[in-house]
């Protein structure tokens, strides 16, 4: 009945285990818990310390199942960092054993005795967290155990104060952001003493323990406090925008972004050396050109926060990234870290992808980019267009030759000049010469339906033809009034 019980528990952590794989959770917060102890091995050695008794040592040893049993009580926990959580646990047992024994002949009859066992236990530790980007978080933990146990039975009476040190292994398994499933296995070594009283008349006996002691607890621990903000797939809002008067406004495109604001993102993060992390995160249905970078640093730095210019430096050149805000802690990579986001054209992207050295320079910190790095995000840029991204800019050719305007119906051709030509020194023919300082004369309109004769060539070094007089233009009849 007892291994059916603790087989239920086993079965309760594993479904916790599957539960919920697919997001972080994290531990810098308080918690409260119920805490019970599924199984308590305990194998000792009690040497007497007066020397004159005949007993060399008793070898004990005894397990307890169940929850009663083992003992049961509560928890608290605060997570000082993301990794680091400080917690401590209080148990209480009791137990009650009853015999019978039958005796024959002279004194025969029964004899019935009750021992009564109970037990404190108090257990600090101290625990390290490992970084994990599913819900179910591993840690290992130093621990201390402190513990007294009474037993008695009759008049008889033993009293046992042990002190322990050991470690353990164990896991919080979130079934929920709030709620989590956290079993722990520990091994300790423990030395105290013991005390045994046999009521009246009867000298105490002392002696002196060291054993080990192994425990598989269970605590259903209840999460509170705000905890880092997660990583969001927004990318940053692009910058206010006011049409001009007069333009067309942009509900239209705004409503046409909005139904594709349920489409998930086009999305890939790297961790970078020295702990830091960048993701790449775009849109390409609303955000063809540009994409989201998101700089995450190691938890234990502090740059970002200050830090107002950060440069995507590839080779001699560099690109800056655009409104660059910080964004506080936020989850990246199972850890929570400083982070601060902004955009980067896709052309830049482009250039990264192919060269052989990058870097982002951090205010003057440079998080170098690696080949495994660049593979991932080459394979971002290919999601990205074949998804409506901006195509790459087409290589440079020979400039396209430029379209000649033919001339207007009944205009004479340009003909080009000859190299080495000498520029005429009269004007084209029908225009009469202004003198210097004077307006140009007005060309007199043809009379209708008269042609005009084409005009002989002008021999070298001849004078041009005299122009015949203008014909004065016959003056308006003036306006009538009404």
């Amino acid at each position: 009945m007892r291994h059916g019980k603790a087989v239920g528990w086993v079965a309760l952590v594993c479904w916790a285990l599957g539960a919920r794989a697919a997001k972080a959770e994290s531990v810098e917060r308080g918690a409260l818990s119920l805490d019970g102890a599924l199984l308590v091995t305990e194998k000792l050695t009690l040497t007497p310390t007066d020397t004159a008794s005949n007993i060399d040592s008793i070898d004990e040893s005894n397990t307890r199942w169940g929850v009663l049993n083992g003992g049961f009580g509560f928890g608290a926990a605060y997570g000082v960092s993301d990794n680091v959580l400080i917690a401590a646990q209080l148990l209480l047992a009791s137990q009650t054993f009853e015999s019978k024994t039958e005796v024959d002949g002279t004194f025969a009859g029964t004899n019935t005795s009750s021992t009564d066992l109970s037990t404190i236990a108090l257990t600090p530790r101290l625990e390290y967290v490992f970084a994990n980007a599913s819900s179910v978080r591993p840690f290992i933990a130093g621990l201390l155990d402190i513990r007294a146990t009474k037993v008695s039975s009759g008049e008889a009476e033993t009293s046992r104060s042990t002190y322990g040190f050991g470690g353990g292994f164990g896991l919080h398994a979130f079934v929920s952001p709030n709620f989590s499933i956290d079993p722990l296995l520990s091994l300790q070594i423990q030395s105290g003493s013991q005390d045994i009283s046999g009521g009246d008349g009867v000298a105490t006996q002392e002696m002196d323990l060291t054993g080990t002691l192994i425990a598989l607890t269970v605590s259903l621990s209840g999460w509170f406090g705000d905890s880092p903000a997660e990583e969001s797939d927004d990318p940053p809002p692009r910058p206010a925008w006011r049409a001009p008067a007069g333009e067309p406004s942009r509900e239209a495109e705004d409503s046409s972004e909005a139904e594709l604001a349920g489409l998930a993102p086009v999305k890939a993060t790297q961790i970078l050396p020295g702990n830091h992390a960048v993701t790449l995160k775009g849109r390409p249905e609303a955000l063809p050109s540009s994409v989201m970078v998101r700089l995450a640093e190691s938890p234990d730095s502090r740059l970002l926060q200050g830090c107002a210019d950060v440069k995507l430096v590839i080779g001699n050149r560099f690109y800056r990234v655009q409104h660059l805000t910080f964004r506080g802690q936020r989850t990246i990579a199972a850890q929570a870290r400083p982070v601060s986001d902004g955009l980067l054209p896709i052309q830049a992207i482009d250039a990264l992808v192919s060269a052989e050295t990058s870097h982002f320079d951090v205010c003057g910190v440079a998080w170098s980019l690696t080949a495994a790095t660049r593979d991932a995000f080459r394979f971002f840029l290919g999601e990205f267009r074949q998804r409506g991204g901006t195509p790459p800019a087409p290589a440079p050719g020979p400039m396209p030759a430029r379209e000649q305007t033919p001339p207007a119906a009944g205009a004479s051709p340009v003909v080009p000049a000859l190299p080495g030509a000498a520029t005429p020194a009269h004007p084209p023919t029908g225009i009469a010469p202004a003198a210097p300082g004077s307006s140009p004369a007005p060309v007199a309109p043809a009379s209708p339906g008269s042609s005009s004769a084409p005009t002989a060539p002008v021999a070298p070094g001849s004078s041009p033809p005299p122009v015949p007089p203008l014909r004065p233009a016959t003056p308006a009849p003036p306006a009538r009034s009404r």
